[in-house]
């Protein structure tokens, strides 16, 4: 598998992740009978979630396609050397 496939895969993991952690974030907060006015708007949660969570969500996306790059380009440089002795 390639470089460029191993981070497409998490990046697809990361966008169903979020998506799935979004729809949850948003209904439970829609689900709460006390909500009156503009909290049962259904922007106002996706807008919270969007400040609150996805910054983070998405430096740990970059941290991690970070360490990926720089494991693999270890791993593809170690197993593209010679053998010693040969």
């Amino acid at each position: 598998m390639t470089k460029s496939k191993i981070i497409l895969l998490t990046l697809a993991a990361w966008v169903v992740a979020v998506i799935l952690y979004g729809y949850w974030y948003v209904t439970s907060i829609l689900a709460d009978p006390s909500l009156a006015g503009y909290e049962r708007w259904p922007m106002f949660p996706v807008l919270g979630f969007l400040v609150s969570r996805f910054i983070y969500l998405f430096l740990g996306l970059l941290v991690v396609v970070y360490a990926e790059a720089i494991l693999l380009e270890m791993f593809y440089r170690r197993g593209s050397k010679p053998a010693r002795g040969s």
